[in-house]
């Protein structure tokens, strides 16, 4: 972190303390504070610690989050990502896709259950059901291609 006076020093005196906060409040009005959005993976990340840890081996939670990480990392490359699905979106489809992938102890009733509560605790509703298939969908295409 920058202090203020040294921000005043590399102006060399052109700006004061008070300019300088001024103009920061206005920049970061301008962009509505959306200057450092959590990311797909970090939602990700936040989602799987959600699994109950009665319910999963650490070892196989490890899996879940590097294939769903993995996932949200393709994500990155295709601008479908950037206008059409929310990070939250993308993390949520990128699980969706690990729990199917993965080879865990989680019994379906577990994984119905995880997956309910995750939505709950998001937001994401069943409005954006369609936002998530067509997420899911486009991941697995990136990944199809990736691995070829």
């Amino acid at each position: 972190v920058i202090r203020l006076e040294t921000l005043c020093r590399f102006g060399r005196g052109y700006f004061t303390p008070d300019q300088i906060t001024r103009m920061e409040l206005v920049v970061l009005t301008h962009l509505t504070w959306l200057v450092n959005p959590p990311t797909a993976i970090a939602f990700a990340a936040h989602m799987i610690l959600l699994l109950p840890s009665e319910k999963i081996d650490p070892g196989e939670r490890e899996d879940l989050y590097e294939s769903s990480r993995y996932l949200a990392e393709l994500s990155v490359a295709d601008s479908f990502f950037i206008d059409r699905a929310l990070p939250s979106v993308t993390a949520f489809a990128s699980i969706l896709i690990s729990l199917e992938e993965c080879v865990t102890t989680l019994s379906s009733e577990a994984k119905t259950e995880y997956l309910q509560f995750v939505k709950r605790k998001t937001g994401i509703s069943d409005r954006q059901t369609g936002n998530v298939m067509n997420a899911k969908n486009r991941l697995r295409l990136l990944k199809a291609c990736n691995e070829e």
